[in-house]
Protein backbone atom coordinates (compact mmCIF):
# COMPACT_ATOMS: atom_id res chain seq x y z
CA UNK A 1 0.00 0.00 0.00
CA UNK A 2 1.66 3.17 -0.98
CA UNK A 3 0.55 6.37 1.43
CA UNK A 4 -1.11 9.22 -0.29
CA UNK A 5 1.48 12.29 -0.69
CA UNK A 6 -1.54 14.00 1.02
CA UNK A 7 -2.18 13.85 4.56
CA UNK A 8 -4.43 15.32 7.38
CA UNK A 9 -2.20 16.24 10.54
CA UNK A 10 -4.25 15.00 13.32
CA UNK A 11 -7.90 15.01 13.82
CA UNK A 12 -10.46 17.78 12.91
CA UNK A 13 -11.86 20.12 15.47
CA UNK A 14 -15.08 21.27 16.30
CA UNK A 15 -14.75 24.82 17.13
CA UNK A 16 -18.39 26.19 16.65
CA UNK A 17 -21.62 23.78 17.02
CA UNK A 18 -25.19 25.30 16.72
CA UNK A 19 -28.28 22.94 16.53
CA UNK A 20 -32.02 23.90 17.29
CA UNK A 21 -35.20 21.76 17.24
CA UNK A 22 -38.32 23.68 15.49
CA UNK A 23 -40.87 23.78 17.66
CA UNK A 24 -43.14 24.44 15.31
CA UNK A 25 -42.19 21.19 12.38
CA UNK A 26 -44.53 18.01 13.16
CA UNK A 27 -42.63 15.42 13.22
CA UNK A 28 -45.34 12.90 12.95
CA UNK A 29 -46.68 14.13 9.88
CA UNK A 30 -43.79 15.88 7.94
CA UNK A 31 -42.00 12.71 7.68
CA UNK A 32 -40.43 13.33 3.60
CA UNK A 33 -38.22 16.49 4.10
CA UNK A 34 -35.41 16.80 1.58
CA UNK A 35 -32.32 17.94 3.51
CA UNK A 36 -31.21 21.05 2.72
CA UNK A 37 -27.74 21.43 3.23
CA UNK A 38 -25.15 24.39 2.56
CA UNK A 39 -21.28 23.92 2.75
CA UNK A 40 -18.53 26.19 2.87
CA UNK A 41 -14.48 26.09 2.91
CA UNK A 42 -12.09 28.25 3.57
CA UNK A 43 -8.39 27.91 3.46
CA UNK A 44 -6.03 29.71 5.55
CA UNK A 45 -2.16 29.54 7.07
CA UNK A 46 -1.05 28.23 3.98
CA UNK A 47 2.91 27.84 3.66
CA UNK A 48 5.11 25.58 1.56
CA UNK A 49 3.87 22.42 2.71
CA UNK A 50 1.05 22.83 4.78
CA UNK A 51 -2.76 24.58 5.65
CA UNK A 52 -5.60 24.67 7.66
CA UNK A 53 -9.12 24.39 6.07
CA UNK A 54 -11.85 25.30 7.83
CA UNK A 55 -15.50 23.71 7.12
CA UNK A 56 -19.12 25.03 7.78
CA UNK A 57 -21.76 22.84 7.38
CA UNK A 58 -24.97 24.27 7.66
CA UNK A 59 -28.40 21.67 7.68
CA UNK A 60 -32.16 23.30 6.82
CA UNK A 61 -30.80 26.98 6.71
CA UNK A 62 -33.68 28.55 5.62
CA UNK A 63 -36.91 28.59 8.51
CA UNK A 64 -40.17 27.80 5.97
CA UNK A 65 -40.77 23.87 7.70
CA UNK A 66 -37.79 22.90 8.92
CA UNK A 67 -37.05 20.00 11.47
CA UNK A 68 -34.32 21.88 12.71
CA UNK A 69 -31.44 23.93 12.26
CA UNK A 70 -27.62 22.81 12.63
CA UNK A 71 -24.31 24.51 11.63
CA UNK A 72 -20.74 23.24 12.59
CA UNK A 73 -17.61 24.62 11.99
CA UNK A 74 -14.44 22.56 12.02
CA UNK A 75 -10.79 23.23 11.31
CA UNK A 76 -8.29 20.72 10.10
CA UNK A 77 -4.70 20.55 9.76
CA UNK A 78 -3.09 19.13 6.28
CA UNK A 79 0.56 18.48 4.72
CA UNK A 80 2.29 17.20 1.60
CA UNK A 81 4.82 15.90 0.10
CA UNK A 82 7.14 18.39 -1.90
CA UNK A 83 6.94 18.56 -5.62
CA UNK A 84 3.10 18.64 -6.02
CA UNK A 85 2.12 21.45 -8.13
CA UNK A 86 -0.15 24.39 -7.36
CA UNK A 87 -3.05 23.33 -9.20
CA UNK A 88 -3.13 19.90 -7.63
CA UNK A 89 -2.44 21.53 -3.97
CA UNK A 90 -5.27 23.55 -4.35
CA UNK A 91 -7.84 20.91 -5.70
CA UNK A 92 -7.18 19.16 -2.34
CA UNK A 93 -7.59 21.54 0.00
CA UNK A 94 -10.83 22.46 -1.97
CA UNK A 95 -12.16 19.02 -2.97
CA UNK A 96 -10.21 16.30 -1.11
CA UNK A 97 -9.85 18.12 2.04
CA UNK A 98 -13.42 18.90 2.79
CA UNK A 99 -14.51 15.01 2.07
CA UNK A 100 -12.26 14.50 4.60
CA UNK A 101 -13.29 16.38 7.32
CA UNK A 102 -16.81 15.62 6.10
CA UNK A 103 -16.48 11.89 6.93
CA UNK A 104 -15.07 12.88 10.93
CA UNK A 105 -18.52 15.41 11.65
CA UNK A 106 -21.07 12.99 9.78
CA UNK A 107 -21.14 10.25 12.97
CA UNK A 108 -21.49 13.38 15.06
CA UNK A 109 -24.31 14.93 13.10
CA UNK A 110 -25.79 12.02 13.39
CA UNK A 111 -25.66 11.43 16.98
CA UNK A 112 -27.20 15.23 17.56
CA UNK A 113 -30.39 14.45 15.36
CA UNK A 114 -30.97 11.03 17.30
CA UNK A 115 -30.72 12.09 21.01
CA UNK A 116 -33.04 14.93 20.00
CA UNK A 117 -35.49 12.28 19.55
CA UNK A 118 -35.75 11.91 15.84
CA UNK A 119 -33.95 9.25 13.62
CA UNK A 120 -30.61 9.65 13.01
CA UNK A 121 -29.95 12.16 10.27
CA UNK A 122 -26.91 10.56 7.92
CA UNK A 123 -25.23 13.17 5.10
CA UNK A 124 -24.79 11.79 1.87
CA UNK A 125 -21.88 11.63 0.11
CA UNK A 126 -21.30 15.59 -1.48
CA UNK A 127 -19.62 16.53 -4.59
CA UNK A 128 -17.63 18.86 -3.64
CA UNK A 129 -15.84 20.04 -6.88
CA UNK A 130 -17.97 23.11 -7.69
CA UNK A 131 -17.08 23.89 -3.89
CA UNK A 132 -16.14 27.75 -3.23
Amino acid sequence: MKKSLFQMKGLPIITNLKFDVSKEFNFAIDQSLELEINVKTKIFAKEKNSANVELELELFPNEKNRPFYLKAISIASFIWAEGLDEKTIEALLKVNAPAIMLSYIRPIISNITTFSGQPPLLIPLIDLTDNN
